[in-house]
């Protein structure tokens, strides 16, 4: 995969990286909202540190809901980028196959089977 397109692995890796970190700090984002609110409820703290860690708690979870698409957006640029790799390989070697091996179905067969396989 890193032959075929380095940049785009190295935007999976830190995307899906960054995706990881952003689910432990919705963890301990959501964990402190809890603290806060039991200090609230027991009038040890006030009101307003809850409700930053709930916005804090809500804009991880956006921010986890951008990831995805992040992720989704180039694993499908990826899945293109491999598809074409794929499609010129298989034609370039049918290039170098002699037009007489063509006339065997087995040899179009493989061919055709391939160019479908990679949807």
């Amino acid at each position: 995969m890193w032959g075929v397109a380095p940049a785009t692995v190295a935007l999976m890796v830190l995307v899906h990286a960054g995706a990881g970190l952003v689910v432990v700090a919705e963890v301990h984002a959501l964990r402190r909202l809890v603290e806060t609110a039991q200090q609230v409820i027991q009038g040890g703290a006030p009101l307003i540190d809850a409700a930053v860690w709930a916005a804090l708690f809500a804009g991880l979870g956006f921010v986890q809901i951008l990831a995805v698409a992040v992720r989704n957006l180039v694993g499908e640029h990826f899945q293109e980028v491999v598809r074409g790799v794929i499609e010129e390989r298989c034609y370039r070697q049918a290039q170098s196959i002699p037009l007489s091996d063509f006339e065997q179905a087995e040899h179009h067969d493989r061919l055709d089977r391939a160019l479908r396989g990679m949807d």
